[in-house]
């Protein structure tokens, strides 16, 4: 057997290894996610946190993400995408760790929780970029939409069993702190596993793409000039009025309502379990319908889900309201990465949606904040809230009537990979594309409706 020949299959079965490897470094990351990430607001709603701190916990740690992804790109071409993967897992699992501790030892000042929360999305967001362009390397000589679709369906199975497990055993404990802690070493053991997993995954060398050798700063201009900012400005304007709200559903149904943790698990987990199975849906309907009514229909949706949360605490009516809740968000999640990924290189796509999430990060701390205050003062009750957290939510839709018909609509759409983030208790999880490997011209021949609808 030549030589050459020799080399081209070992180097074909470390792949097929790495790429196996990857769906239980998938899995094990998925299990951090069910079992201990997903419970931190629950955390701080037990520590006795007031609003103005859930506000703080839930938003700040977000922004600080996005902004981190920024230096992504240039850490992963010193030290290796591979190097920075990995680092960005165990950072992950020491921030778990600090975690741990805050509930072991009681601490009930917001610093600790909030740099350890922030501490571990931030490490999350400076090692995503580098993931996604490793995974997607790895998976050049395969069916991304096989092997994705199939990655993800085994990461989502596994957060729906960890969370609902991790809720009843919450129940079952009385919600005591020592659980907690449980939960979040179950995490950390999980996510070093993960750590582990990625650092025997193979990586393939790639010729660095044109514009390796520009600045962060001069990849954040191009990406701004090129990118569909009428979308993201909409995206921004829609979560400052969702977080309004957002922060406060753990606490309104662990306090106000007094729900046991395995009533708000198995709430939590219906929006998770309808958000993954409408999520590949959408694109035939969006072939059928096109972007601009799912996006309306969606947006229109999100603005009555926090409407639902006021007119009724019934155990019934909020599981309707979390089935509803997680069909909309998939549907808004799905519209808008088409449309944001309109006309940005294949390698700007990362940086513009890191400013993006940044510009929606900013209003998303404003908005907590203003929840939170006219929660701490009492001005306004839970139920008032979510009212205004829906028309706040309402308002975006008129820039999006004015502004969606001025886009260059795609005229065929992506299948888009993706890989699970955050779990949030009233949206499901919280997804994001795997930008890398996105292709630029996709298979599908269909054609995409791209009239707008008439009133």
């Amino acid at each position: 057997m030549p030589l050459v020949y020799q080399k081209v299959l070992s180097q074909e079965l470390r792949i097929r290894r790495a790429l196996t490897i990857s769906i239980v470094e998938g899995s094990l990351h998925a299990l951090m996610l069910g079992a201990a990430e997903s419970y931190f607001g629950a955390l701080a709603v037990e520590l006795g946190h007031d609003p103005r701190a859930l506000a703080l916990l839930a938003t700040v740690p977000l922004l600080m993400a996005a902004v981190s992804q920024l230096a992504s790109s240039g850490l992963a071409r010193r030290f290796g995408r591979k190097t920075i993967a990995v680092g960005g897992a165990v950072a992950q699992a020491l921030s778990l760790a600090a975690i741990a501790l805050v509930a072991h030892d009681e601490m009930r000042a917001l610093t600790p929780l909030l740099l350890g929360k922030t501490a571990f999305y931030v490490a999350g967001g400076i090692m995503t970029p580098a993931w996604n362009a490793w995974i997607t390397a790895l998976t050049s000589g395969v069916s991304r939409s096989h092997y994705f679709g199939r990655r993800s369906a085994i990461s989502q199975a596994w957060v729906f069993v960890a969370f609902l497990a991790a809720g009843y055993a919450l129940k079952w404990t009385a919600a005591d702190l020592h659980t907690f802690v449980v939960l979040v070493l179950v995490g950390l053991v999980a996510r070093l596993a993960s750590a582990l997993a990625l650092a025997m995954q193979a990586d393939v060398e790639e010729p660095p793409d044109e514009l390796a050798s520009w600045s962060a700063w001069r990849r954040c201009t191009a990406a701004v000039r090129q990118g569909p900012l009428r979308v993201a400005t909409y995206l921004a304007l829609l979560m400052f009025g969702c977080t309004i709200s957002t922060p406060f559903f753990t606490p309104y149904m662990l306090r106000e309502l007094k729900m046991d943790y395995g009533a708000f698990a198995l709430l939590s987990a219906t929006s998770l379990l309808c958000k993954a199975i409408v999520f590949p849906i959408f694109h035939r309907l969006a072939m059928h319908h096109g972007l601009p009514r799912m996006l309306l229909v969606s947006g229109t949706g999100i603005a009555v889900v926090p409407v639902l949360w006021a007119m009724s605490s019934h155990y019934g009516w909020l599981f309707f309201v979390h089935v509803f809740s997680g069909a909309v968000w998939a549907g808004l999640e799905y519209s808008s990465f088409q449309l944001l990924m309109q006309d940005i290189r294949a390698e700007l796509r990362t940086e513009f949606f890191s400013i993006a999430n940044s510009m929606s990060g900013v209003l998303q701390v404003i908005g907590a904040l203003i929840g939170g205050a006219l929660l701490r003062s009492h001005w306004l009750s839970y139920a008032e809230i979510f009212v205004l957290s829906g028309v706040l939510r309402a308002i975006p839709l008129s820039v999006l009537l004015f502004q969606l018909p001025k886009l260059r609509l795609p005229g065929r759409l992506r299948r888009v990979p993706t890989r699970l983030m955050t779990v949030r208790p009233s949206a499901g999880a919280l997804q994001r594309p795997i930008l890398p490997a996105i292709e630029n011209e996709p298979p599908a021949p269909a054609r995409v409706p791209s009239e707008f609808p008439r009133a």
